[in-house]
């Protein structure tokens, strides 16, 4: 709600996870705020659009550690945690306060250097197929 008092000509997309619906409970509360659009879990389950078809129009992405972080770093979009996801997630930043997220979402630098590292870190090149078919073998094998 910091980010939608200080910068209310941004238009913000909450969109709450498909199985968890944590967010659906703040309709009430967000429905004075203009500039934020809430898309509800049954709704999200009901969409058929991928976290890439989300992305597309976004500015900058906050999110919970999770595979949407990794999807924004993908496409370039400056990503921040509104958790900390610990060194899994690491180098992104992590938003712990009103003021971090303002500063975040009002910034126009992408930090590409940090996209960099963390996709660097997070990802495996080459084909994965080899390496989770040998994955699975072991895991059921054991």
């Amino acid at each position: 709600m910091a980010v939608a008092r200080a910068l209310p000509a941004a238009r913000i997309l909450l969109r709450t996870h498909p199985a968890g619906a944590w967010a659906d409970g703040l309709g009430h509360e967000l429905a004075r705020f203009g500039n934020i659009t809430t898309a509800p879990a049954a709704q999200t389950r009901r969409d058929l659009i991928g976290a890439l078809g989300i992305l597309r129009g976004i500015k900058r992405v906050i999110t919970t550690p999770s595979t949407i972080a990794l999807d924004a770093a993908l496409t370039g979009l400056p990503v921040a945690l509104a958790a900390d996801g610990g060194g899994l997630y690491a180098p992104l930043p992590v938003l712990t306060s009103p003021a971090d997220w303002v500063r975040f979402a009002s910034s126009a630098d992408v930090d590409g250097e940090t996209l960099d590292l963390f996709r660097s870190r997070v990802l495996v090149p080459g084909d994965g197929a080899a390496r989770i078919a040998e994955r699975l073998r072991r895991d059921l094998l054991s």
